[in-house]
């Protein structure tokens, strides 16, 4: 059985040994009680606010070494777009943001390949360029050359044609004083 005793705040008590003829008995100052409970709640209190301060900055160092690659790798994507493809991104890890920055190293790498082949081919269309200009003045130039000797023929031809009709003109008086001779004679 158990007492209480309200004016005093005291629990008191005992109890029967079983197998025995003897009796425990005690008395309990209530205020313990109540001081311990208090004790125990703020102990719990304290622990959980150590709890959910610990758990914050342990999150926001997973988020923050989460969140550095990704900004690293927009930083990279950035400089891509705007044409730098010197700029090479490191690649740490094997989690899926180090996949990511891995795949944008090859894109980039594939880019810069590119660009080189691009500019190779445009070096050759210029070579091959100013050799078909070339190609094309000497053509002129032969061209040019083959209309003044086509002209120089024609000059030439005019000439002999006069010369060929002022020589039958010559023998048609020729012809026209043998003929005359002949009938004189």
């Amino acid at each position: 059985p158990l007492n209480t005793n309200s004016d005093d705040a005291q629990l008191e008590g005992y109890l029967a040994i079983a197998g025995s003829t003897m009796l425990v008995g005690g008395t309990l100052d209530a205020n313990f009680v109540t001081e311990v409970t208090q004790a125990i709640l703020w102990t719990s209190i304290a622990i959980t606010a150590i709890v959910i301060v610990i758990g914050a900055l342990v999150a926001a160092a997973v988020s923050r070494q989460m969140t550095k690659p990704l900004g690293r790798l927009v930083k990279h994507a950035r400089l891509v777009a705007e044409g730098d493809l010197q700029e090479n991104i490191e690649v740490k890890g094997r989690d899926e943001i180090a996949q990511l920055a891995s795949a944008f190293q090859q894109m980039t790498s594939n880019l810069r390949g590119m660009i080189g082949q691009v500019l190779e081919a445009t070096d050759r269309v210029k070579s091959d360029s100013l050799e078909l200009s070339r190609g094309i003045g000497l053509l002129y130039e032969i061209g040019g050359q083959t209309s003044s000797s086509a002209v120089e023929i024609a000059q030439n031809s005019e000439s002999v044609a006069a010369s060929a009709a002022e020589n039958a003109k010559a023998m048609e008086e020729i012809s026209g004083g043998i003929q005359h001779i002949a009938e004189s004679a």
